[in-house]
């Protein structure tokens, strides 16, 4: 219930075009900062999902690949959220990130869904992992359909989270550079709750 209402009040904010209009600069600051208080609150929206995956009695499923390595095991019902809490902190929502952080938004036909997408404004404070997410959000019933954010652990290593609450799973993606440049997977975990 929570989500539904943050979600409307997000849309509300953010589907709105700036009007063209002949009015003065402070006019035109107020838009700005209706346009800046539009930050979907990611970490909120994560934490409603985990909460209600287990309010529903789900033992969520993870498989990891690590190389050519690949196993499974179950997770425990109240475990999900610390699964995910890499990607808790910092705390993305307006309050925290619009200093940090621009949105962009737009109607992404390729995959069907209104894309927000958030990158740094300028350089980040060295403390801060998080460097890119993007919310994807349905067309037609304005749900949240997937979140993708980017963490930079420091030595040419990322860690990546896609929660994709319309199919069902969750996935993270650790990657390492090679002394050449190149990316790899090191480690992959899928966890599941769609049985």
């Amino acid at each position: 219930m929570i989500v539904s209402i943050l979600l409307s009040s997000f849309l509300l904010f953010s589907c709105k075009g700036k009007k063209s209009s002949g009015g003065s600069s402070e006019n035109n600051a107020a838009t700005d900062t209706a346009e800046v208080l539009s930050f979907f609150p990611v970490t909120d929206y994560l934490k409603g999902q985990v909460a209600d995956i287990e309010s529903q009695g789900i033992n969520s499923l993870k498989f990891i690949i690590k190389g050519n390595k690949k196993d499974s095991i179950w997770i425990k019902r109240d475990s999900l959220l610390r699964e995910v809490g890499a990607f808790l902190h910092p705390v993305i929502d307006t309050l925290n990130m619009t200093k940090f952080f621009k949105q962009e938004k737009f109607l992404d036909q390729s995959v069907d869904a209104y894309t927000f997408t958030y990158d740094p404004i300028g350089t980040l404070p060295d403390s801060m992992q998080l460097r890119h997410w993007d919310v994807y959000v349905d067309p037609q019933d304005g749900i949240v359909r997937r979140v993708y954010l980017v963490k930079d652990l420091g030595n040419g290593r990322q860690q990546q989270l896609t929660w994709d609450a319309h199919e069902k799973f969750c996935k993270i993606i650790e990657l390492s550079t090679k002394p050449d440049g190149t990316p790899f997977v090191e480690n992959e975990q899928k966890i599941i709750w769609n049985f």
